[in-house]
């Protein structure tokens, strides 16, 4: 069984979904992580609406996955640190969602 462990909230490129994702945990191989998109629905399933989006150069509504998914390290690109969360509502629901999936 794979195990992961909580790592510092950064955002980076996924190459395979081709979206923004921030990751909140990894283990040897894989990350886990929470995809950022514009849509209030994926599927059937409602996302998070972020207070603030994480660009700010971009004032359109961003979202979170509620599904936390998880990818080979290799199909994530180099950080994003110009990507931030910065409301504190947003920080805590989302380490809330990681401590839940690495405990």
């Amino acid at each position: 069984m794979e195990v992961f462990r909580p790592v510092p909230l950064h955002f980076r490129f996924n190459k395979k979904i081709k979206h923004n994702t921030l990751v909140g945990a990894e283990s040897n191989r894989r990350y886990a992580s929470l995809t950022l998109m514009h849509s209030p629905k994926n599927g059937k399933k409602k996302n998070y609406l972020l207070k603030k989006n994480p660009s700010l150069k971009d004032n359109r509504k961003s979202y979170l996955e509620n599904r936390i998914r998880c990818f080979d390290k290799t199909t994530y690109g180099v950080s994003r640190p110009k990507l931030q969360i910065s409301n504190f509502e947003d920080r805590e629901y989302i380490l809330n969602k990681f401590r839940k999936f690495t405990h």
